[in-house]
């Protein structure tokens, strides 16, 4: 999985639910947040990669099961992360 290995957890606050932005990742487009998209472009190297771990990327939004199932191990997941950058806007 994408999500997998090591990698920095990003927790944002999510602010107006207006998926406005696109977010490009190695398997498809995403729709993000404003909140989203400003932490990512402030956060993002300039001259290296960032593997970065966010909720709307690296769970299945449409599937109520494996959404429901990840919020649960989302503590797991901000722990074994290397780094955990929180976003307030």
């Amino acid at each position: 999985r994408l999500c997998q290995g090591h990698y920095e957890a990003l927790s944002y606050v999510w602010g107006l639910p207006n998926f406005e932005f696109l977010l490009a990742l190695e398997n498809g487009i995403l729709l993000i947040t404003e909140s989203l998209n400003d932490a990512l472009r402030r956060l993002r190297y300039p001259q290296r990669s960032r593997r970065i771990w966010v909720d709307v990327a690296c769970i299945n939004q449409g599937d109520s099961k494996e959404r429901s199932a990840q919020v649960l191990r989302m503590g797991t997941t901000y722990e074994q992360a290397a780094v955990v950058v929180i976003w307030l806007g």
